[in-house]
């Protein structure tokens, strides 16, 4: 039961309807073994409580029979469920599968209610908790991401920024983490205003738990481009499902991000190849973004094969590599006023 527990609420917490906790994989070998201080600190105090609070093992009979006859019929529910939008079976084996063994279900229930006092409140009571913090969270992380939605920053204030942004460039690629899945984050034009110089390139990542049990590696990141090309700014949507573990070091997590970026890119190249039909200017920037070599909107180059956490070392040669972890040292420059 304490396992199950453990379980339930990961999946919750993935699901975005439970606060996010600490998880602790047990095994090496097998990614369902978990443990959860908190809650496992939790149901101790809980059952200590329970235990201290009963007098007699009558009651907590009649709250352990509530708990599986409610189990059982929100089984019988999602089991119709179902059985009508995944098997699409007949509607009338469905009603009867239904009627059937939630009338069964019904009529124990019933006859449970009636030690409501004798015990089984504390079922109710821990269930109404429960189902409060869910709510609450799962509202409030909802509130939180319109109002990210509603305060994103406009295109058209982009646009007049420029490639540049109205600030300087500084070779290297720098991750901007946030749940915006489409625009720019309002945050970003915080850095803009505060920071003396961001990165040549900005890749806005999102992290986000998809209803399926796991997401195959290749198919891990999704890119688009977020400004005309010139401005060399992505995003870049990191999908896990509910039963992956999300185990990779950050700079395996960053090596794997450039890679799919580098491939986005190809992709991109060659549709535009493809689409231009031979055309020798476009022939030529293609082919300069089909290669490990990026040109910053400052002229400055760089390669995408290197890790993110690199050290930046200028030289005459045409590539430099990429950091996210350089120092980048304020140039003085006119700067607009953005008040």
């Amino acid at each position: 039961m304490t396992t199950a527990t453990f379980s339930c609420i990961k999946q919750s917490t993935v699901l975005g309807c439970f606060p996010r906790l600490k998880i602790i994989h047990t095994s090496r070998k097998f990614m369902g073994q978990i443990y959860i201080p908190v809650i496992n600190w939790f149901l101790l105090v809980f059952c200590v409580v329970l235990v201290c609070s009963i007098s007699s093992i009558t009651e907590i009979g009649n709250a352990y029979g509530i708990a599986e006859l409610g189990v059982m019929m929100m089984t019988t529910i999602l089991v119709t469920i179902v059985m009508l939008l995944i098997w699409q079976i007949n509607i009338i084996v469905v009603l009867s599968f239904l009627v059937f063994f939630l009338g069964i279900e019904l009529t124990f229930f019933s006859s449970v209610l009636g030690s409501v006092i004798d015990g089984s409140w504390i079922i109710l009571v821990f269930a109404i908790v429960l189902f409060f913090i869910m709510f609450v969270w799962n509202y409030g992380s909802k509130l939180k991401y319109e109002t990210e939605v509603k305060k994103k920053l406009s295109m058209d204030l982009m646009r007049e920024l420029g490639c540049n942004l109205g600030t300087i460039r500084a070779p290297g690629i720098g991750l901007l983490y946030n749940e915006l899945v489409k625009g720019v984050p309002a945050i970003f034009g915080h850095f803009l205003t505060t920071l003396p110089a961001i990165h040549s390139m900005i890749i806005f990542v999102c992290i986000k738990y998809v209803p399926v049990p796991v997401v195959p590696q290749s198919e891990r990141f999704l890119f688009r481009r977020v400004c005309p090309k010139n401005y060399h700014i992505f995003r870049c949507i990191a999908r896990y499902g509910y039963k992956d573990v999300r185990k990779e070091h950050h700079q395996t997590f960053e090596q794997l991000l450039i890679e799919s970026l580098e491939k986005f890119i190809r992709r991109e190249a060659q549709e535009r190849s493809l689409e231009s039909d031979g055309d020798g200017d476009t022939d030529s920037e293609d082919e300069s973004s089909c290669s490990r070599v990026l040109i910053a909107p400052n002229g400055s180059m760089y390669s995408l094969g290197v890790p993110l956490l690199a050290e930046y070392n200028d030289t005459s040669r045409p590539t430099s590599e990429a950091s996210t972890s350089e120092e980048v040292k304020p140039v003085p420059s006119h700067r607009p006023n953005r008040s």
